[in-house]
């Protein structure tokens, strides 16, 4: 017998027999999706998901482009690390998929609601259903407070088999089907995202809603949240948090990883609609201006110690001369990404 541990809040170890491991039973089925390495950890689960049911054959940048995640800038008024998921998940991953050109479901309930129970309860049926058809969910709450997959199910433990940021390709802990929903205690939210089918599509409407959607993004007078500013107005939260000394250290350590990584994507995303797609022929000064957005967010990167690609300490503090050198650097990035803006609104 062994034994192996499961996430949420009953998270007691399960014994397994081994010999049932062995092979794919009536109750057993896997697919092959895992999650991708990604600051993003959405755009991860999304490629995971789809590139392994053969929906998707782009590669990271034009994902984090189609999707819009690449324009996300999302900072709470203290750095909150929580700023990157805050905005409409249900409305934005539909989108996401669909400029993909992949039709899917979102399903979502709060905690707190007459029916969060009830749709915990469906969600088992709804993902086992997908994994049937060999196509997995992406999930939140895998491993800590961010998107994975669901590439598995396992009735006789019943369990999902779960691919997240900690266990990537190898596997993170499983869990329970009694735990969906449950599983990260500072937003126990039940969320998923089934795909149901690749569609062949026109995708010259989709470059051009992408880029649409980051000038509309960066120029967002409000965030439908309080004490949380989008595009332009970020940059004011987070200046003033670090002026302050009023934010949270892992906060801004966090932040600037998954903003710096998808800034990149950004402009990689750009150059190639430049080069590549000609209906926007004056694209490409906005390219060469995304390229020096995400060089300041390297350099803040740097400022932080945070190496590109490879694992973060993100439980250091932020000490003043950190924090004032940011400072410095985010007033640059928000003057370039304000010409950015414009370049951008002249090519459309």
């Amino acid at each position: 017998m062994t034994k192996r541990k499961t996430q949420g809040r009953r998270g007691e170890e399960v014994a397994v027999e081994q010999a049932e491991k062995a092979g794919a039973g009536p109750g057993f089925r896997e697919t092959e999706a895992r999650i991708v390495p990604n600051w993003t950890s959405y755009v991860g689960a999304v490629e995971g998901v789809l590139k392994a049911a053969g929906m998707c054959r782009l590669d990271t940048s034009r994902v984090m482009g189609l999707t819009q995640m690449a324009f996300h800038l999302i900072v709470h008024e203290e750095c909150c690390p929580s700023s990157v998921t805050v905005y409409d998940w249900c409305h934005e991953h539909v989108t996401a998929l669909d400029r993909l050109g992949v039709l899917s479901e979102v399903y979502q309930a709060m905690p707190g609601t007459a029916t969060y129970d009830a749709a915990r309860r469906r969600a088992v049926g709804n993902i086992k259903a997908s994994i049937d058809r060999g196509v997995g969910v992406i999930l939140w709450g895998v491993d800590t407070g961010e998107f994975g997959v669901v590439h598995g199910y396992d009735d006789a433990d019943g369990v999902f088999l779960v691919s997240g940021v900690h266990g990537g390709h190898d596997g993170s802990n499983p869990i329970l089907y009694e735990n969906v929903g449950l599983t990260f205690e500072g937003a126990p939210i039940l969320h998923y995202q089934v795909p149901l089918e690749k569609v062949d599509y026109d995708p010259a409407p989709a470059y051009r809603a992408s880029l649409e959607y980051y000038v509309k993004h960066m120029e967002s007078p409000y965030h439908f949240v309080p004490a949380y500013k989008a595009g332009l107005g970020a940059y004011e939260n987070w200046i003033r948090a670090l002026e302050s000394g009023r934010y949270v250290p892992f906060g801004v350590r966090y932040i600037t990883a998954v903003y710096a990584c998808a800034k990149q994507h950004a402009a990689d995303y750009v150059r190639f609609l430049a080069e590549e797609w000609k209906e926007l022929p004056s694209l490409g000064g906005a390219a060469d201006a995304f390229g020096k957005v995400a060089g300041v967010y390297s350099r803040m990167r740097d400022v932080l110690g945070i190496e590109a690609g490879g694992p973060a300490d993100l439980t250091s503090p932020v000490d003043p001369e950190q924090a004032a050198a940011m400072v410095r650097l985010l007033r640059e990035a928000r003057e370039l990404e304000a010409r950015t803006v414009e370049l951008v609104k002249r090519a459309l």
